[in-house]
């Protein structure tokens, strides 16, 4: 390999990492900061959190990663308790329209301005906190997670270090090619897919028995 090769691959792999370090390095673990806005529907945002162990979910309506976790998210949502921010998606009523178009019936707060997600500590979108049965956040994330790889941390089977690296190994396909997750500003064959997703659950729960 050439030098100028060599020197341009070393500065692409140092650029995704310092890109991924700063996306997690601030997410809040312990206790949730509060949210005091209600949702869209004027619920109390976080009050099915704590029962048993949930998902708080930011994501933005301009955020290509998050429309492709979409159905994942709902998914999980059936079968545990969620919370959602949405993250800089305009006013209620542009946000309540893509609900809508996109038949999503999740509880959406809406941090038009950000204030809930630098409370967090959220640096790019998605992000996903899981909570356990206290209400505690124990583990938090950004970018691209699979459905399965949700379902086993909410579950606390295993921990998504390991689902991520297995994914990467396994080269399972992104919604971004470029990147896993969104900077906050908007300028800035299915069966195959989920055999590999399966077996990377199967190799990381033998390394993380429950």
């Amino acid at each position: 390999m050439r030098k100028k090769d060599w020197a341009f691959y070393l500065f692409a792999a140092l650029f995704i990492f310092a890109g991924q370090f700063l996306a997690h390095r601030d997410l809040v673990t312990g206790t949730p900061p509060p949210i005091t806005q209600t949702t869209l529907n004027g619920e109390a945002a976080l009050k099915n959190l704590g029962m048993r162990p949930g998902l708080i979910y930011f994501w933005a309506e301009w955020c290509g990663v998050c429309r492709s976790m979409q159905n994942s998210v709902t998914q999980v949502g059936k079968d545990h308790p969620l919370a959602t921010v949405a993250i800089r998606s305009g006013d209620d009523a542009k946000l309540e329209s893509y609900l809508r178009e996109k038949n999503l019936s999740w509880p959406v707060v809406n941090d038009n301005g950000g204030d809930i997600g630098q409370r967090y500590g959220v640096k790019a979108v998605p992000a996903l906190f899981f909570t356990d049965r206290s209400g505690d956040i124990v583990f938090a994330t950004a970018g691209y997670t699979s459905e399965w790889g949700i379902r086993a941390v909410v579950a606390g089977k295993l921990d998504l270090a390991c689902i991520k690296s297995r994914e990467a190994q396994e080269k399972l396909p992104s919604a971004d090619s470029s990147r896993s997750s969104s900077s906050l500003s908007p300028r800035f064959n299915s069966t195959s897919r989920r055999s590999k997703e399966m077996l990377s659950i199967s190799i990381c729960a033998q390394r993380n028995p429950a």
